[in-house]
């Protein structure tokens, strides 16, 4: 068997789950990178009524329901929760 990289660990823990005798050994390694929207410096707006609405899902739990819908039963007990969804609080 051979060693693997991913730069992308929802990617990396989703093939190790459908590949039987693959695990993830590193879960985390260097500096932690989200996948996050963008907005034109120019839309200050935007990028407040944006910031307060993901502050709102993950208050509210609607980032955790939409955890659970979406990505809990691709990865199941395999992975937790917490180390895929950064938790806005």
């Amino acid at each position: 068997r051979g060693d693997a990289l991913s730069n992308d660990n929802t990617f990396l823990f989703a093939w190790a789950k459908q590949n039987p005798g693959y695990t993830v050994g590193v879960k985390n390694f260097g500096d932690q990178d989200v996948i996050a929207p963008a907005v034109r410096k120019d839309a200050p707006e935007l990028l407040n009524w944006l910031n307060n609405e993901i502050q709102t899902l993950g208050k509210d739990g609607r980032l955790k329901q939409a955890y659970e819908k979406t990505l809990l039963p691709v990865y199941g007990d395999s992975v937790s929760e917490s180390d895929i969804v950064v938790e806005y609080k």
